[in-house]
């Protein structure tokens, strides 16, 4: 079940913003900047099923060094999106 959805897309300058992410987009990819952060209930359940369905990962599960336990996917457009939720 997902908990909630922290889409976050802060600028001051739409244009430059857009030249960035049109320009740059492999960048964002090896500094793994994230579009979306998903806090779900069940990680190791939902990292299960996206692995049976053949998602593409660009990180693993694996808990954090700030208390989460997340993974990251490359999402079919392109966005990447974190799945994770608080380490116990």
């Amino acid at each position: 079940m997902i908990r909630q959805i922290a889409p976050q897309f802060f600028t001051t300058d739409m244009r430059v913003t857009l030249i960035y992410y049109s320009d740059t987009n492999p960048e964002k990819y090896d500094d793994e900047l994230l579009d979306a952060f998903v806090f779900v209930d069940d990680v190791d359940g939902l990292y299960a099923e996206f692995a049976a369905r053949g998602v593409e990962f660009t990180r693993n599960l694996a808990n954090t060094s700030w208390n989460s336990r997340e993974f990251v996917i490359k999402d079919r457009d392109g966005p990447l999106v974190a799945f994770g939720t608080n380490s116990k």
